[in-house]
């Protein structure tokens, strides 16, 4: 028996026509965005991730202030800002930076010191275009100031190592002050709800918390270590402490009367470690960890669980200089870098 092909009519050739036309145009749309990674998406899956060329082969550190603008250091400081990059230039050949950060987009502020005697440790403050110096107390035991927390526009905290000084600059007018009852030349730094807190290393088996008033600083409580090692890690509106025993990684955040739990996490393995850990809060954050010997793994924590991230993009490792870097996390993204094979900077945001 034959079987009749029968042509189809022309105006179903005209209805296919139009959908490929369609079908091509939105291809080509699509092709000008960033690049889509994992596309598939699980339920458990907190964050989408795209990628795009990245035109750095080695970058020591990223600050995101917004979801489509990060700050980088690679051979200088860069601003990098939907797919486009352009280098920050002071334009003084008299000042060496010494450290950086930013606020905005279009306000920001350099650390350093004058290249000629006396030396003299400054600021240089940049908002809309305009660079404006303030000059710091001078200081001979001082390597250098750098930039601990922004507080609000024109106004920060700034720490000066190893004399464990601390300056307010509130709008051009500089005050300081110190930590009390410690012998720390450095403390780490972090927010909680928009308060800045300090925690200095007081030796093997004591740390003191404070909390930044205003104008100063105020002991709120000392703790000593709980395990092989703690590490400390700044979210957007939470400090997490990590203890790990063994296998077993202790979560923990900060309050002002001490550390509550969230988590006791089982590594798996006495070689696994944490890499980052990145968020909004203890309630929301995601935490990257070396599994292998070749690349990273993720996990996302709920406030109740924590779930391995499937569609966690391929991060080789390599030893090398710059080979992952990650930014912070605010509103509702964060940036990734690998140098490995390619340069590709990742975007990870948060499934809302």
């Amino acid at each position: 028996m034959k079987l009749l092909l029968k042509a189809p009519p022309s105006s179903f050739l005209n209805y296919l026509s139009i959908f490929l036309l369609l079908a091509l145009i939105s291809i080509s749309i699509s092709s000008c965005s960033d690049e889509i990674i994992n596309s598939e998406v699980h339920v458990d899956e907190y964050y989408s991730y795209t990628s795009q060329p990245f035109p750095f082969d080695t970058v020591y550190g990223m600050q995101a202030v917004d979801d489509n603008t990060i700050f980088l250091f690679s051979h200088g400081v860069y601003k990098f800002s939907d797919g486009v990059s352009s280098e920050i230039n002071y334009n003084d050949n008299n000042f060496g930076w010494w450290d950086f950060k930013a606020f905005s987009p279009e306000h920001y502020v350099f650390t350093g010191r004058k290249t000629t005697a006396p030396y003299s440790p400054m600021i240089k403050v940049y908002d809309n275009g305009i660079y404006t110096d303030y000059t710091l107390p001078f200081d001979s035991l001082d390597y250098s100031p750098y930039i601990v927390s922004f507080i609000e526009k024109n106004k920060f905290i700034i720490g000066s190592f190893p004399s464990r000084k601390y300056y307010v600059f509130d709008n051009g007018t500089i005050t300081n002050f110190t930590l009390p009852n410690t012998n720390s030349p450095d403390a780490f730094a972090g927010k909680i709800n928009g308060s800045t807190y300090f925690i200095s290393y007081e030796g093997v088996q004591q740390h003191n918390v404070y909390k930044f008033t205003g104008s100063g600083a105020q002991l709120l409580f000392s703790y000593g270590n709980a395990g092989e090692y703690d590490m400390l890690y700044a979210l957007e509106k939470d400090i997490i402490k990590i203890v790990r025993t063994g296998r077993i990684a202790q979560f923990s955040y900060l309050t002002e009367t001490g550390w509550s739990n969230i988590y006791n996490y089982d590594m798996k393995s006495d070689t696994a470690f944490v890499r980052g850990v990145i968020g909004k809060s203890h309630s929301q954050f995601l935490f990257l960890v070396q599994e292998g010997q070749e690349s990273y793994s993720a996990y996302a924590y709920d406030g109740l669980n924590f779930t391995k991230q499937i569609n966690f993009p391929l991060i080789r490792r390599q030893y090398a200089e710059g080979e992952l870097s990650y930014s912070n996390f605010t509103r509702r993204s964060f940036y990734m870098y690998n140098n490995f094979n390619t340069r590709q900077l990742i975007k990870a945001t948060f499934r809302e």
